[in-house]
């Protein structure tokens, strides 16, 4: 099999352009050709190994063990746990450099990323999705929650066969009587706790943030019934969607008693809008 026919059984896509040449789709001016690679953006070519450590796919998944990594920033170390459920996590990397880009191209904080990463809470498949896992009481992996790096890819955001959607992705793992923001998706979990931690310099878990990822809202009270939070924020993204949800919460929350806060993203549609907007000003 040569290196064309290995890189489209991965999930990669490439164009031809004559000649036994092939672009790499997402990737430039990576150029393949039998057995070998060549890139003009960075002026480096090889084989096939070297193309796939280029690409982040020769981690390998589920060992507990010390890697460096470094995007734009000083060297750090992470220790990588076991990800429990493997049935849910098949074929799932460490968070490499593609998974990086992409997220700190949303401005999440560099701390944050290295600190779920190290977890295994956020993870990479060599198809180009960046993997966010929800977790039960027990620290057991229920739902996986897969969001592509490339705005070019037709399925954009879906979760993995088997996902319990009970348990979408949450960030600390909730405990009864804490503060509970709810958001929609896993990067608006991200970038809300990326503002808590700007603005009040207590760290990224000081209230547990769940990202609904779409589930249901039978399933989403259930569990905010069990939590029993001392007070629950509604940061839904400021659409239609957003608004008819936030009202179908606060009608839902004030049968059970629980005091409940709305909040609207003051600029853009979503919570990372609203951060990506506030950070660009912080650093200005």
């Amino acid at each position: 099999m040569n290196l064309v026919d290995t890189l489209l059984e991965r999930g990669h896509s490439l164009r031809h352009e004559g000649g036994g040449n092939y672009r790499l789709r997402g990737h430039g001016g990576l150029i393949v050709k039998d057995q070998g690679w060549y890139s003009h953006s960075i002026a480096k070519g090889g084989g096939a190994p070297s193309l796939f450590q280029l690409l982040e796919e020769k981690v390998q998944p589920c060992e507990t063990k010390t890697i460096q990594c470094s995007v734009s920033q000083p060297q750090c170390h992470r220790i990588i746990q076991p990800v429990k459920n493997p049935g849910l996590t098949d074929q799932l990397f460490t968070l490499g450099l593609l998974g990086y880009r992409y997220l700190l191209s949303r401005d999440i904080d560099l701390p944050l990323l290295n600190l779920l990463a190290g977890r295994g809470w956020i993870m990479q498949s060599p198809k180009g999705y960046v993997a966010f896992m929800g977790h039960d009481e027990h620290e057991q992996v229920r739902c996986v929650s897969m969001r592509s790096i490339h705005e070019w890819y037709h399925i954009r955001r879906y979760e993995r066969s088997g996902s319990n959607k009970c348990y979408t992705f949450a960030f600390p793992l909730p405990k009864t009587g804490q503060e509970l923001i709810l958001c929609e998706g896993p990067i608006d979990a991200l970038s809300i706790a990326c503002m808590e931690h700007r603005k009040r310099e207590q760290g990224y878990e000081r209230t547990c943030k769940i990202a609904t990822c779409g589930a249901p809202t039978a399933h989403i009270l259930s569990r905010i019934r069990k939590i029993q939070p001392r007070r629950l924020f509604l940061a839904f993204d400021n659409d239609i969607v957003g608004r008819a949800i936030t009202g179908d919460f606060c009608k839902a929350m004030e049968q059970a008693n629980i005091p409940v806060h709305p909040i609207r993203p003051r600029i853009g549609k979503d919570p990372n809008d609203w951060w990506r907007n506030r950070h660009k000003k912080v650093e200005t």
